[in-house]
């Protein structure tokens, strides 16, 4: 989607633009909308450690608990990446340190 787009790129005022607006140019719910690997825009922006995006979706309620379609939540994808500051935030927030993917990865 479009939130998707702009969280990967790191675009900040464009993603509240969208999320402000009820962004759903192609999801129901954009703002935990999964795209064709289900991951959602948390999970990119914890992947790419863009500390303004996650806190801008998780303060507007998206799902922290998200899995993509290898199981893995936006706290894995952080960890995987190396996003020591995402993964602190997303922790502040509850993320579960014991999800494990679908190849039982921890």
């Amino acid at each position: 989607t479009a939130l998707h787009y702009a969280v990967r790129e790191g675009f900040a005022d464009i993603a509240r633009l969208l999320i402000k607006k009820g962004s759903n140019l192609e999801a129901t719910t954009d703002m935990d909308a999964h795209d064709m690997f289900g991951r959602t825009a948390l999970h990119y922006a914890a992947q790419q450690g863009h500390m303004e995006m996650i806190k801008l979706l998780v303060t507007r309620g998206a799902d922290i608990h998200t899995r993509d379609s290898e199981g893995q939540t936006p706290l894995f994808q952080a960890t995987i990446f190396d996003q020591k500051e995402a993964v602190n935030v997303l922790l502040l927030h509850g993320a579960c340190v014991n999800a494990f993917d679908h190849r039982n990865r921890l």
